[in-house]
């Protein structure tokens, strides 16, 4: 069960497999995500 938050962006830090793989998920349920590696 996703829960709702009343936000819409989220970073996600790292892009490796799992940070990239939430990303997508994230941003097909409408959310606003930004990714980011050093």
């Amino acid at each position: 069960m996703i829960k709702e938050f009343p936000y819409k962006k989220i970073a996600v830090i790292g892009s490796g497999f799992a940070g990239l793989t939430s990303a997508i998920e994230l941003a097909s349920l409408g959310y606003k995500v930004t990714v980011l590696e050093k």
